[in-house]
């Protein structure tokens, strides 16, 4: 059986992140993280593993800088 994708709200990527919805859309356009998926007329969301692998690209850069 396939394991179902959770999508996230942008405030839910800003607490993750722990950065502002704003930020968070600066780096759509920057194509630091993928834009979000329509999910209806005026919704959105992220799919988790595309912002949890974000979050370790970050881990990864910032280990390597130091």
């Amino acid at each position: 059986m396939q394991q179902l994708e959770s999508l996230l709200r942008v405030s839910d990527v800003c607490s993750r992140v722990g950065v502002s919805r704003a930020t968070v859309y600066k780096f759509v356009a920057a194509g630091r993280i993928k834009p979000p998926v329509k999910i209806g007329l005026r919704a959105s969301r992220f799919p988790e593993s595309e912002i949890s692998e974000f979050i370790a690209e970050r881990i990864r850069e910032g280990r390597k800088a130091a």
